[in-house]
């Protein structure tokens, strides 16, 4: 069984939001045919819930560098890294832990299978640990953070591959405001649905 990464805890959240957000919006359509102005304000809250949920999947997609094309992950190389970074649901600040994960594959034939070595793990030109592949997979934990931006960069020795990876750490503050101001916009939306839906609930 898969472990819930706080990434994939971000990605399921956001999915989340934005699916609430088209069945709002189809509940909008179909008002319609009563009121067209109540359909309207659904509509418009239905489509803010779903540029909010597509904010919070590409966040999270941007948090772990997924949009980054790397030379490793080029298909005509006999090997790959896949690597994220995971930390608090809502980024990581300073003092948290991280935790640098992820997969070596090597080509076999048409097939990728998982590799076999060991991988060293070098943040900002600094090697701070080496470990053997289980399955093809590895693991690094980075505790007790400080604040600031790190350029991590997994190397896969036998494979002269290498992953690289940006890391924001936040002040306590920065973190602060970041989580506030998601609190804030989910209560100020859950609000709008609210007071739309009240005058079709009272009638």
């Amino acid at each position: 069984m898969r472990e819930l990464t706080p990434l994939h805890a971000r990605v399921l959240i956001g999915v989340g939001i934005k699916s609430l957000g088209y069945l709002i919006i189809a509940s909008g359509i179909f008002l319609s045919l009563k009121d067209k102005n109540l359909a309207l304000k659904v509509v418009y809250i239905g489509v803010c819930f779903v540029i909010f949920g597509w904010f919070l999947v590409l966040r999270a997609f941007k948090l772990a560098s997924f949009f980054k094309v790397k030379k490793s992950e080029r298909f005509d190389r006999n090997f790959k890294i896949s690597a994220h970074i995971s930390g608090g649901l809502f980024g990581i600040k300073e003092g948290d832990n991280a935790e640098v994960a992820g997969v070596v594959r090597e080509r076999s034939g048409k097939r990728w299978i998982p590799a076999r070595g060991s991988v060293v793990l070098v943040v900002n030109g600094v090697v701070l640990g080496r470990c053997k592949l289980k399955d093809g997979k590895f693991s690094f934990k980075l505790p007790n953070l400080r604040r600031g931006n790190y350029d991590v960069q997994v190397r896969h020795v036998e494979g002269c591959e290498e992953k690289r990876l940006r890391m924001n750490v936040m002040s306590f503050d920065e973190w602060r405001r970041c989580v506030m101001t998601v609190v804030i916009a989910v209560f100020l939306l859950s609000m709008l649905v609210l007071l739309s839906l009240t005058p079709l609930l009272m009638r």
